[in-house]
C-alpha cells in the first residue's frame, strides 16, 4: 500500500498524536466529528472526503443507519478499509466535483474540510440540496480567514460570512455551528517539522507547513474553521418544535 504521511491537510490520528500540534490538529477534526455525531442517529450518511476513514467509524459508532465514506484518493481508502472498517461503513472512490447519487439515497451528508478543494463549491452545495430529502441534515465545514495567505491546497477560501452566505443562499437554514480559532505558536510547527517520519524531508516539511505559518501569521487572529450544521426544511426535533440554533466558539488555551 502507498505510504501516507500527515502533510498538513491529510489527517492522519496515528502520526498526529505524536506532535503536540498534531495533537492540536487531530483534536479539531474530531470535534467537528463529534458535532456532526449529535445528528446522525438512524440516517443513511454520506461521509464526503472522509479521507482515512476514522470519521465515518465515528458516524457509525453514534448510531447512523448505514454511512458511506468517499475520498479521491485511493491511498486513504485502502487505510481505511484496513484501520476503520466496521459493520455499516463502506468506503468508495469519488471526485466530489462530479460525484453524484440519487435523490433520497442519504438522509445526512457530512462534508469536514472539503469545499475549499473543490473546482465548483457552490455546485456541490446545490447537489447536497437537490439530493437530501426534507429534513435531511448537510453538516460542512471550511477554514475561515481574515486574509488570504497562500495554501497550497486551497482552490478557495472565504471569510466566514461568505461561508455562511454560500451555503444559506441555495435554501439550507443552520441549526447548529461551532467556531474554532487556531492558536498554534511557531514552536508547535517547528517541534512538528522535527518529528515526522524519517521519509518526510525537509523539502517536504517546508513546503506544505510554511504556508501554513504564514498563514497563522497573515491572518491572526481570524483564522481557524467555521462548521455548520444545516437542515432542509421541513425538520421537527422528536418531541416535536423544531431544532434550535446554537452557536458555540472553541477558542483554544494559548500554547505554553
Amino acid at each position: 500500500m502507498p505510504e501516507l504521511v500527515t502533510d498538513g491537510e491529510r489527517a492522519i490520528p496515528e502520526q498526529l498524536c505524536q506532535t503536540r500540534l498534531g495533537q492540536s490538529i487531530l483534536e479539531g477534526h474530531l470535534r467537528r466529528y463529534r458535532l456532526a455525531q449529535r445528528y446522525v442517529q438512524g440516517r443513511r450518511v454520506l461521509d464526503a472526503a472522509c479521507g482515512v476513514g476514522y470519521g465515518s467509524a465515528m458516524l457509525q459508532q453514534a448510531g447512523a443507519a448505514s454511512v458511506l465514506g468517499v475520498d479521491y484518493k485511493l491511498a486513504a481508502l485502502q487505510y481505511a478499509r484496513q484501520h476503520y472498517h466496521c459493520p455499516g461503513v463502506c468506503f468508495a472512490q469519488a471526485d466530489l466535483d462530479c460525484f453524484d447519487w440519487p435523490t433520497g439515497a442519504f438522509d445526512a451528508v457530512v462534508s469536514l474540510e472539503t469545499i475549499e478543494h473543490l473546482r465548483d463549491p457552490l455546485g456541490f452545495v446545490e447537489r447536497v440540496w437537490k439530493r437530501l430529502p426534507p429534513g435531511g441534515i448537510f453538516a460542512l465545514s471550511t477554514p475561515i480567514t481574515a486574509t488570504l495567505a497562500e495554501d497550497p491546497w486551497h482552490r478557495h477560501e472565504w471569510s466566514e460570512d461568505e461561508a455562511r452566505r454560500m451555503v444559506e443562499s441555495v435554501g439550507f437554514t443552520t441549526v447548529d455551528e461551532l467556531r474554532t480559532l487556531r492558536s498554534n505558536s511557531p514552536r508547535e510547527l517547528i517541534e512538528a517539522g522535527h518529528k515526522y517520519p524519517q521519509s518526510v524531508h525537509w523539502a517536504h516539511i517546508l513546503r506544505h507547513w510554511w504556508p501554513l505559518l504564514k498563514r497563522m501569521l497573515l491572518g491572526w487572529p481570524n483564522w481557524g474553521e467555521l462548521m455548520l450544521v444545516t437542515h432542509k426544511p421541513p425538520l421537527t426535533a422528536p418531541d416535536g418544535p423544531a431544532l434550535g440554533r446554537v452557536r458555540s466558539t472553541d477558542r483554544p488555551s494559548p500554547a505554553s
